[in-house]
């Protein structure tokens, strides 16, 4: 008897088995589906593309998870896998969301720590993805909220979820969305010390934090919130303190100083006392810094502005829209990885991002479609990206052109 085709697409979309998608997925992991997504970039892209093709779509939704299921049941994460390999997996595990994601990746970050730098890759896609923020934020998909205490079979993965994110509060790198996830799920409160050490070692913390305060749903607690990390600022470096004051202006917020110490005035005048200040570095604090502070700086303020996408997609108005897209730049000029970030947090909300030669479009999942020209500067990261990813030779033609144009323009 001949041997089956496994590797037959024909027989993906005209007789879907739990059998055929196992192997259609172990090929992603293997980097044998590469240049689809490259070209898609996006693993969920292309899965959906195979679903929404089938005859029976049904049948092959069922059959995909199935499949998906065994295959994170039988991963045993550890370093002998490439980044590509850990990097397809993570996208599987956070766009699908199976019940036995959570504890893998809980598994690999508790038996491991970290992500090392060290994982070999071969410069496929997903070479250049934050393995660690990647994870986290998969894990989030997973605890949007604390359980009930009475949910014993959730109290304990819950638990070693919240062990893993005190153990990055400590890194400057990840801190600032660490700390905002700490506080959403009831764990820490804004008035804790860990974020006044977290301020004084990196005060780019200070965007995720303010974002946080003035998100809408806990207007209630505007008051309290604030006044707390004020008291952090107040004790903090000279850099925190500038920048706090800088950043509240984003919300609609000005500080005042006065002959007893400060006042933060909010949008409906309402006032808010800051203790008296202190004066303070990171040397006299005593308080070691990353050898990259720019860096971590740049990941943490990108972080807050990534994480507010949710709740900008929801307003759905002009001007969330103009505020989604400044994003957007922001992640362009930053890297492949944080395109990757923001297009992963654009899928949780049910949107996605569209692009050819020539424009990039956001799509929300209402279906709404925005996006304005890109830059001189920010189009030529975008063509590297994308030559990068896909090595077409028509897009590198096309970034040899936009230099010359720069150049002579």
């Amino acid at each position: 008897m001949p041997e089956k085709k496994t590797n037959s697409r024909e027989s993906l979309l005209r007789k879907p088995t739990t059998f055929e998608w196992a192997v259609e997925l172990q090929r992603v992991l293997n980097g044998e589906r590469e240049v689809s997504l490259l070209k898609l970039q996006s693993v969920g892209a292309h899965i959906n593309k195979i679903l929404v093709r089938s005859d029976d779509e049904a049948l092959a939704r069922v059959c995909f998870h199935d499949a998906l299921k065994q295959i994170v049941q039988a991963w045993q994460p550890n370093e002998r896998f490439s980044k590509e390999y850990l990097a397809c997996m993570l996208d599987l595990i956070g766009a699908y969301g199976p019940l036995e994601g959570a504890a893998k990746v809980l598994g690999f970050l508790g038996k491991w720590g970290t992500f090392s730098e060290a994982i070999e890759s071969s410069g496929g896609y997903g070479a250049e993805s934050d393995l660690n923020l990647k994870a986290l934020v998969v894990l989030e998909s997973y605890f949007s909220v604390a359980p009930h205490e009475e949910q014993a079979d959730q109290t304990l993965i819950f638990q070693s979820y919240v062990g893993v994110l005190l153990e990055y509060l400590t890194m400057a790198r990840y801190g600032g969305y660490v700390a905002t996830r700490l506080i959403e799920l009831g764990i820490i409160q804004f008035a804790d010390q860990r974020l006044g050490e977290l301020i004084r070692l990196e005060s780019g913390a200070i965007y995720e934090l303010l974002s946080l305060v003035f998100t809408p749903t806990r207007r209630s607690r505007l008051r309290a919130d604030l006044g707390a990390l004020a008291s952090h600022i107040a004790n903090s470096t000279e850099e925190a303190r500038s920048l706090f004051e800088s950043v509240l202006q984003v919300y609609g917020a000005r500080m005042i100083h006065t002959p007893s110490g400060s006042e933060v005035i909010l949008d409906d005048e309402d006032r808010i006392e800051v203790p008296p200040q202190t004066t303070g570095s990171r040397q006299d604090l005593g308080v070691s810094a990353e050898p990259e502070a720019s860096q971590a700086l740049q990941t943490t303020r990108l972080n807050a502005q990534v994480n507010r996408l949710p709740a900008l997609l929801s307003q759905g108005d002009v001007e969330a829209q103009k505020a989604v897209w400044l994003i957007f730049e922001q992640c362009l000029m930053a890297g492949s990885n944080w395109i990757e970030y923001f297009a992963a947090k654009l899928k949780q909300t049910g949107g996605q991002l569209e692009h050819n030669e020539r424009e990039v479009q956001i799509v929300s999942a209402g279906g709404s479609r925005f996006g304005d020209a890109l830059t001189e500067e920010a189009s030529l990261h975008y063509l590297v990206w994308i030559s990068r990813s896909t090595k077409a030779p028509p897009r590198r033609r096309a970034i040899r052109q936009l230099s010359a144009a720069a150049e002579t323009g």
